[in-house]
């Protein structure tokens, strides 16, 4: 049920992005150009808490969508799905963006924000929820065709999330947070 809640709210902020588009193509030239990005990677580093840390890694999916501030610094909303060993989780961030470099073939982004936890998983007797998220990133374009950019980047991120089990049958709820410290590369496009 958290999981079709988290999906509606998804979709209504796809389709007000949508709506904000058409909005934003009737506003003057110098109001800034509104940008969209798509991107995909791996993760893979440690989860856990001060004693006790494991291994995990996962697969993320993101769109962004926000405006070139000017010519090297753009700004905008991200929402994306991340799977990882431990479960699912759906991130709502703001990201900043800097271009770099004589030929801004080179960035450097920050990112912060909120994840959703998946929730109960059915194969397990533990909650996965959400946390702070954060991380930071450098990149480069790799070519640029007409409007759209392809680049890569390589960066942090942290995951807090609240993990909830029953260590004995009947014994009651206990609450860890877990801090997912990860290594990311990702590859994406921006229009």
């Amino acid at each position: 049920m958290k999981t079709l809640l988290v999906f509606f709210i998804y979709a209504m902020c796809l389709t007000s992005l949508n709506a904000q588009n058409k909005v934003s193509q009737a506003a003057p030239a110098n109001s800034g150009r509104l940008i969209h990005e798509i991107e995909g990677g791996y993760f893979v580093g440690g989860s856990g808490s001060v004693y006790f840390f494991t291994y995990n890694s996962g697969l993320s999916l993101s769109y962004s969508t926000g405006w070139k501030l000017n010519d090297d610094v753009s700004l905008s909303g991200t929402i994306g799905i991340e799977q990882n060993i431990e479960g699912t989780l759906f991130p709502l961030l703001a990201k900043f963006k800097k271009d770099l470099g004589k030929r801004k073939n080179q960035f450097l982004s920050l990112h912060g924000g909120y994840a959703l936890g998946s929730g109960e998983d059915e194969n397990s007797s533990f909650k996965y929820g959400g946390g702070l998220a954060g991380g930071i990133a450098y990149g480069v374009y790799l070519f640029k065709f007409k409007k759209i950019k392809m680049f890569s980047e390589l960066g942090y991120k942290l995951r807090q999330v609240n993990l909830k089990f029953e260590p004995f049958d009947g014994g009651g709820t206990t609450t860890n947070k877990l801090d997912n410290h990860f290594l990311r590369l990702q590859i994406g496009f921006q229009i």
